[in-house]
């Protein structure tokens, strides 16, 4: 063999491994994309603090970086423990429990139509104190106890103080839905 002939298998040698490793490279790459990479434990603990952090804040913004934390926890630290359900810690939730101690279930089958301005201005409480992800049910809640009001009674027909209410109740709504 010649000199030119070796030099050229040892560089046919060295392409043919570049291309071998790049090509097990892009495969690895490609399952650990599927499966999610895989964080470390420091890495997971960061992610934890985060969500802690984050479940404090009741923002929407903080609520969508807690969703998207959460995912990349249950992703890419998979088979570690998960955090405790930080929902409880956070501000809005204490004033949920606090407000729905008040709530009143046989308001919501009687024919009287101040107890059911009473219960759309519970759920409006409700929706201006609640965690941002609950506003929209408790606001719909307080608009289908307004309809029940309509349904029960006119306007004209309720004394002064239950329409102050009603309309303290539609003011709230309309200022909370901007």
């Amino acid at each position: 063999m010649k000199k030119s002939e070796g030099k050229f298998v040892k560089v046919l040698c060295y392409v043919a491994t570049f291309v071998v490793g790049a090509g097990i490279g892009f495969f690895a790459s490609e399952i650990t994309a599927k499966k999610g990479m895989q964080l470390s434990d420091a890495q997971c603990a960061v992610v934890q603090e985060k969500i802690i952090e984050n479940a404090k804040c009741y923002s929407s913004v903080c609520t969508e970086h807690l969703k998207e934390l959460y995912a990349i926890y249950r992703a890419d630290c998979a088979g570690r423990i998960m955090p405790e359900e930080t929902y409880e810690m956070r501000s809005c939730a204490q004033m949920e429990k606090i407000i729905k101690k008040r709530f009143d279930a046989s308001k919501e089958t009687s024919s009287s139509y101040r107890d059911h301005i009473s219960l759309a201005s519970y759920f409006v409480k409700l929706a201006v104190h609640a965690c941002p992800e609950h506003v929209e049910m408790y606001n719909n809640l307080a608009w289908r106890e307004i309809e029940i009001v309509g349904a029960l009674t006119s306007v004209e027909y309720m004394d002064v103080a239950d329409k102050q209410e009603l309309n303290r109740v539609l003011k709230t709504l309309g200022e909370h839905n901007k």
